[in-house]
């Protein structure tokens, strides 16, 4: 199992924009949706729009979390990453 550099990604989404984090977008008036290839992704935790991917919990085709033991399962996505803010559009390039 790969374990995420959590702090990392949130300092990625601090100081660089198109980078965002669950974290830091709590904090802030953040985007409203994370979309890849168009289709909207639900339980991102992490999406970079300047390099086309995103991170998000692994659910099942149910829409359970997926995890093991107690640790949840994330997974990568590749592809044009967008992020919405009330209307207006992120886009990778």
């Amino acid at each position: 199992m790969i374990n995420l550099d959590d702090g990392n990604l949130i300092s990625q989404a601090v100081n660089q924009e198109g980078v965002y984090h669950a974290e830091v977008r709590k904090s802030t008036n953040g985007p409203k949706k994370v979309l890849l290839d168009g289709e909207e992704c639900k339980y991102v935790i992490f999406a970079d729009t300047n390099k086309g991917y995103l991170i998000r919990h692994k659910t099942t085709i149910d829409g359970r979390a997926v995890t093991v033991g107690n640790e949840p399962v994330f997974e990568i996505l590749f592809g044009k990453v967008e992020v919405t803010f009330d209307g207006m559009a992120n886009k990778t390039k």
